[in-house]
């Protein structure tokens, strides 16, 4: 599948979507889940993730 990138980027607000932010928390959380490994974090946010993040 060939997609234009520019012109998905100018499309998605235009249909009424906005883009999401992704962050390294977001991805580091994402791998302790699937990997699965503990992730150890001081982060107090990160502690609804589950049993997978630890906040020290």
């Amino acid at each position: 599948m060939r997609v234009d990138l520019g012109e998905l980027e100018r499309q998605v607000p235009l249909q009424g979507f906005r883009w999401l932010p992704v962050g390294n928390a977001h991805l580091l959380v994402c791998q302790s889940l699937v990997e699965p490994m503990l992730q150890l974090s001081a982060d107090s946010q990160l502690r609804h993730y589950g049993s997978t993040v630890i906040v020290i």
